[in-house]
């Protein structure tokens, strides 16, 4: 005798969603760090002349 319930075969909505939901997150969450540092390095803010600076600094001119 099981006292676990054994579970419905088929489709289930929310198997599908966690499943997609699962594939969302596995695909963003390793490039976070890379989407901060692109956030620090586009902006245009007074927080971060030195950044700023750097990068002009290493700016060649062809």
């Amino acid at each position: 005798m099981t006292t676990a319930a054994e579970a419905p075969r088929g489709f289930s909505p929310r198997v599908a969603l966690q499943k997609v939901g699962t594939s969302l997150s596995n695909m963003v969450m390793p490039n976070i760090p890379a989407l901060i540092a692109w956030g620090i390095l586009a902006a245009d803010h007074p927080l971060f002349p030195a950044v700023r600076d750097a990068i002009a600094a290493r700016k060649v001119q062809l």
